[in-house]
């Protein structure tokens, strides 16, 4: 009988679930063929809801190898303006503002219930892309700031927790093709939809280094298992 893949649990919302585009957890599933993935992402999910359906999901697949948290795109969406606060209160029934505090507040609950839960499985917390491609605009320093934030309180509070900054990766990509094409300097809106998932997706696959670190951590031992993530790399 062959022996199960080390479970790598996903949770996020549309940016996981591959909803708004190609899922990076399908990127990251085919370049890591030793493990097994399962994308637990909502569309529109806000932090507070996926704090809430963490235990649900460690109750549902249980003893995961490793945990991947990505969240803050959709609070940071819900403090843009009165009608998307609305929209997040009733859609997702959050009891509380999406604020910077309350962000962290709810990543570090999501953290503290995986470690309380499951104390094998490795964290991975990723920080949320960019809003915007344009640096002076609200969503754009929302989520750099919200990052920022979190990371902060993951050093001091959750130091066994590993990090992937796919936002400053989608922002350097963002720099470097803007040097070459002004079409990337333009409001997100002038942007075709199919372009912006696949460039969204592109930028959190690329981004991924503490996953990589995680698939290499997982992978069988042995000199044709090494051979394998050779081969891969």
């Amino acid at each position: 009988m062959a022996q199960q893949k080390p479970l790598v649990l996903c949770v996020g919302d549309s940016q996981t679930d591959g909803t708004a585009g190609s899922s990076f957890v399908q990127r990251l599933a085919k370049a890591n063929p030793h493990l097994q993935f399962r994308a637990c992402g909502v569309n529109g999910m806000p932090s507070e809801s996926m704090t809430k359906r963490m235990p649900q999901l460690l109750r549902r697949y249980l003893n995961p190898a490793a945990v991947l948290i990505m969240a803050g795109s959709n609070d940071c969406l819900e403090q843009q303006c009165w009608s998307l606060s609305i929209f997040y209160r009733l859609g997702f029934w959050i009891t509380r503002p999406a604020t910077q505090e309350v962000f962290v507040e709810n990543m570090s609950r999501m953290v503290d219930t995986v470690q309380r839960t499951c104390p094998k499985a490795k964290v991975v917390v990723l920080t949320c892309p960019p809003l915007s491609e344009q640096p002076h605009n609200a969503a754009f320093q929302r989520t750099t700031e919200y990052n920022a934030a979190l990371q902060q309180h993951l050093r001091s509070h959750h130091p066994g927790a590993a990090v992937a900054d796919v936002h400053t990766a989608f922002v350097q990509f963002l720099q470097k093709h803007a040097a070459r094409s002004k079409q990337l300097q333009m409001p997100v809106v002038r942007f075709k939809r199919a372009e912006l998932c696949h460039l969204a997706a592109h930028c959190s696959a690329a981004a991924l280094p503490a996953a990589q670190e995680l698939g290499r951590d997982l992978a069988p031992q042995g000199p044709a298992a090494a051979d394998r993530q050779r081969a891969h790399q």
